[in-house]
């Protein structure tokens, strides 16, 4: 299983370019590697509250994973995207090892705004064996005003999450199908995407991953969507957001991008991190001040 935390997208003295880049193997046979593949790029604007995580990789910024602003100076990621992180690393050149973009679609433009990782939180039930609990709040150093943020779901409120229903993930990973253990070059694009997935039900995803993640799929705090062999999120997506459109016209974010077994894989789904699991609502809640949550 990959997790979808590591993109190849790298800018080089301000300048991005598209990449294929050999993504190594993990520590375990299934690691998060999420991607957006069959979708769209994202007009400029869309998703004001889209945000790059990137480390400074030798010769320029490289984007790992995406999250979600939920606050003016709080945003929603994956775990696995920022467990090794540490406020206030520096370069030897002087420069800060990490950095957090919000709300810039294209990664080779200047627009938006760019902070520094304040604080980190994990969430407590977080385990890379199992990617469960795979949550993370970054507090910036400095809060981006007048950003429109998503509505988060109340605890244990499905409403959202209804099997069939559409969904959206956002993110820059790569846009390359990869089978569960292709450990081969990603294509990873410098424009924002998104893709349409529908939400899988608990069972039919359950049935896919038995016996197949180490050690299986925990529904009480992972959702599933996708599945179609021909739209996934994949490498790079991780920490991004799954979405969904109220009736009022808001959005509602409903995951976190995790991991999947491969990236469009036909019968495979993608697993995103539920929010509306009590023990992450919590966490999120603590976490993240001044969040919005849906009834």
């Amino acid at each position: 299983m990959a997790a979808w935390g590591v993109a190849g997208l790298l800018t080089v003295a301000g300048v991005a370019a598209t990449t294929a880049m050999a993504v190594p193997a993990g520590p375990k046979a299934l690691r998060p590697i999420p991607r957006i593949v069959g979708g769209a790029a994202v007009q400029a604007g869309t998703f004001p509250f889209m945000a790059a995580l990137q480390q400074w990789e030798g010769n320029g910024y490289m984007t790992i994973c995406g999250g979600t602003l939920i606050a003016p100076d709080e945003v929603l990621t994956a775990a696995h995207c920022v467990d090794q992180w540490a406020v206030g690393q520096k370069t030897t050149g002087g420069r800060p090892r990490e950095r957090v973009i919000v709300g810039r679609t294209v990664l080779s433009a200047s627009d938006g705004s760019v902070r520094l990782p304040e604080a980190i939180r994990l969430d407590p039930t977080w385990d890379s064996a199992t990617e469960a609990g795979d949550a993370a709040v970054v507090r910036l150093d400095a809060p981006v005003a007048g950003v429109p943020t998503p509505t988060l779901p109340a605890s244990d409120n499905r409403a959202y999450e209804q099997p069939g229903s559409a969904a959206l993930t956002v993110g820059w990973g790569s846009t390359r199908p990869q089978g569960p253990t292709d450990v081969g070059a990603g294509v990873y694009p410098d424009e924002l995407r998104q893709v349409s997935l529908p939400v899988v039900g608990d069972g039919p995803c359950q049935g896919v991953f038995d016996g197949v993640h180490n050690p299986t799929l925990y529904p009480k705090v992972m959702l599933c969507a996708g599945g179609d062999g021909h739209h996934d999120a994949c490498t790079g997506d991780s920490g991004g957001p799954l979405l969904t459109a109220s009736a009022a016209g808001r959005w509602e974010l409903i995951g976190v991008t995790s991991w999947g077994n491969g990236c469009a894989v036909p019968g495979t789904p993608g697993v995103f991190t539920r929010l509306s699991a009590p023990d992450i609502h919590d966490f999120v809640a603590t976490a993240g001040g001044g969040v919005a949550f849906g009834p």
